[in-house]
């Protein structure tokens, strides 16, 4: 479990009274979470794609990455959020002139579960790395098109990062209800 700092001395000496064994297995995870951010520049070629990124950060990464690879890659705004910030669409696929079968690949739609971005953009760099090479991949960018969105609730995604890690909903207003968001995987008609 988790202690805070100012408590850790008196969490020790509680446990060490009653004979209980324990060992600490991070020191200050603070310093670690730090360390998961990106502090690199947002040029797709300079990108972490071992770090989590905050929205601003892969927004400048879809026009980068769409940027330096026009034949592979192109980026549409698909719409936007309730607080007004743009959906981006990476359409990834080898252009060949004709309509090719589609897989989709929504990320991000829990706001706090920040692998899911990370996925998607690590998909989109292997893609990236791998057209031209024959590979598996390579294969299936000539074959289909990926229309790959890196993060779907952009409001939720922001919010985790500025207000509340662990916030998971979107940010929308529910009429008649005190309750901010709605989980956006649950709530179809």
């Amino acid at each position: 479990f988790r202690v805070d700092a100012d408590r850790v001395s008196d969490l020790q000496a509680g446990l060490e009274k009653i004979g209980l064994k324990y060992e600490v297995l991070i020191d200050n995870l603070q310093t670690l979470i730090e360390n998961q951010f990106d502090r690199k520049t947002s040029r797709s070629l300079d990108y972490s794609y071992e770090s989590y990124h905050n929205w601003d950060q892969i927004e400048s990464w879809t026009a980068a990455i769409a940027d330096e690879n026009p034949n592979l890659i192109s980026r549409v705004e698909i719409g936007r959020s309730y607080e007004e910030r743009p959906i981006y669409l990476l359409r990834v696929g080898n252009r060949t002139g004709s309509l090719k079968p589609a897989i989709f690949l929504d990320c991000g739609i829990h706001a706090r579960e920040w692998i899911s971005p990370a996925f998607c953009q690590w998909f989109v760099k292997e893609a990236v790395r791998n057209f031209g090479t024959r590979s598996t991949l390579d294969t299936l960018v000539n074959e289909l098109d990926f229309l790959v969105v890196p993060v779907i609730n952009v409001d939720g995604y922001t919010y985790s990062w500025t207000k509340d890690r662990l916030w998971r909903k979107t940010r929308s207003r529910n009429p008649g209800s005190a309750c901010v968001g709605t989980d956006p995987n649950r709530n179809f008609n």
